[in-house]
């Protein structure tokens, strides 16, 4: 009974927390480095014109360390529309994650602020990517 009654509340919470994250197979990256300041204002609506990069991730280890790192950080009520510097599209494209200049992180309606570590691993995370792929010829 002890046993069983373990395991369910194993399964439940398992559940909870599988729900509650999304899991996707391909993420459609836009970058700018975070760094870069721009002499026009890149927004969501034009970050996929004036991206520095555009990266194709397939790889489900890649896909699920963005996704880890991009679900952190608190709430917060920033976000820069102005200087927007990574858009992420998730599988066919019905959701997207940007990224301002100082790691506020805007998911629908929801706003987060990464921490300083998260905001670090991501830049290391997409400093690889673009370094195993080539920059688009514009």
């Amino acid at each position: 009974m002890k046993t069983t009654m373990m395991c369910l509340v194993a399964f439940l919470l398992a559940s909870v927390s599988w729900a509650e994250s999304p899991s996707f197979s391909k993420a459609s990256i836009y970058y700018i480095p975070f760094q870069i300041e721009t002499y026009v204002p890149v927004t969501q609506e034009n970050i996929r014109e004036k991206a520095n990069y555009q990266i194709e991730v397939i790889d489900a280890k890649s896909v699920a360390a963005l996704l880890t790192i991009i679900s952190g950080g608190d709430k917060t009520t920033e976000f820069d529309e102005m200087r927007v510097r990574l858009l992420l599209v998730w599988d066919d494209g019905k959701q997207k994650t940007v990224v301002d200049t100082k790691g506020n992180v805007l998911e629908g309606k929801m706003r987060r602020s990464l921490g300083k570590a998260e905001f670090g691993e991501l830049q290391n995370l997409l400093s690889g990517l673009v370094a195993t792929k080539s920059a688009p010829e514009k």
